[in-house]
């Protein structure tokens, strides 16, 4: 037993914690003494939703922004007088804006990476074995081009179900699906598809003075910016819904004892017949 407490690695996954489990009492072996005790992320939930409503406010001005470059376009369609100095001043005030932005859009993200971490860090403290990676490869999946796609999404996915202060729900892998995890990814990435092509479009727009092709793009971005406006709003949200369903579920559960934290189901995944609870027979 104490062979297999020492190489107990609570981020391993399912399949490696299964082959050195191999004919243990639990599926997951003995209790684990060495898991980081519980802490609330609290303090930087709040930094993370201040930088992400800074982010909201900021995508509220350039919806608006581009709004009165639509019309600026749309007039320009319509044959009306608009000026060259006209269109600079836009460009003034657009780039003004997008560097503002950017200089509140990196404390943002180290906040916003900091609660992914300590809440992400918790879910073992807090009975969740059947993790997909670390704590920091759940803040450095953000940054990975093209996998971030799917690494983003799966970090918050399991920190919302780990989370679950209700018994019964987390009986539940922690990779099960998430509706409200889901709609923030979709609206986010999403809206960055739809950028990709508003912004495809202006510039094809400008280089041959097509001002349809502009306008079409200037409206493609405007649906970009709602999109992450409103995808913003829903990661508040879930910063502050799953950092209080993680401190529900620590009082809940009180896993303070001396041994550490309890197993989920150690004792019932034969009664609740969960195929991913079910160790593979003895050889």
């Amino acid at each position: 037993m104490d062979e297999h407490q020492n190489d107990f690695n609570p981020f391993q996954s399912p399949d490696v914690l299964r082959s050195q489990v191999r004919g243990s009492a639990t599926p997951y072996g003995p209790r684990p003494r060495h898991v980081i005790p519980y802490e609330s992320a609290g303090t930087r939930a709040v930094f993370a939703q201040i930088g992400l409503a800074s982010m909201a406010f900021f995508t509220l001005v350039m919806i608006y922004n581009s709004h009165q470059l639509y019309k600026f376009v749309g007039r320009a369609i319509a044959h009306q007088p608009v000026t060259r100095e006209e269109g600079v001043a836009l460009d003034r005030v657009t780039l003004t804006i997008q560097g503002i932005q950017l200089l509140f859009l990196i404390p943002t993200a180290i906040a916003f990476g900091m609660w992914v971490h300590r809440t992400y860090r918790n879910l073992p403290a807090l009975g969740v074995r059947w993790l997909a990676g670390s704590p920091a490869f759940a803040v450095g999946g953000f940054y990975i081009p093209i996998a971030s796609y799917y690494y983003s999404y799966s970090a918050i996915r399991e920190i919302w179900n780990g989370s679950d202060p209700d018994p019964p729900a987390s009986f539940g892998p922690p990779n099960q699906f998430s509706p409200p995890v889901f709609g923030w990814w979709f609206l986010f990435y999403g809206a960055e598809l739809i950028r990709i092509g508003a912004r495809f479009l202006l510039i094809i727009g400008v280089s041959s003075k097509n001002l349809h092709s502009m306008s079409t793009g200037v409206i493609l971005d405007q649906v970009a910016n709602g999109m992450r406006l409103l995808a913003a709003l829903a990661m508040i949200a879930i910063v502050y819904v799953a950092t209080r369903r993680q401190n529900d579920r620590n009082d809940l559960h009180s896993w303070a004892d001396d041994d550490g934290p309890e197993p989920i189901l150690a004792d019932r995944a034969d009664q609740l017949d969960q195929p991913w609870l079910q160790l593979p027979p003895n050889p």
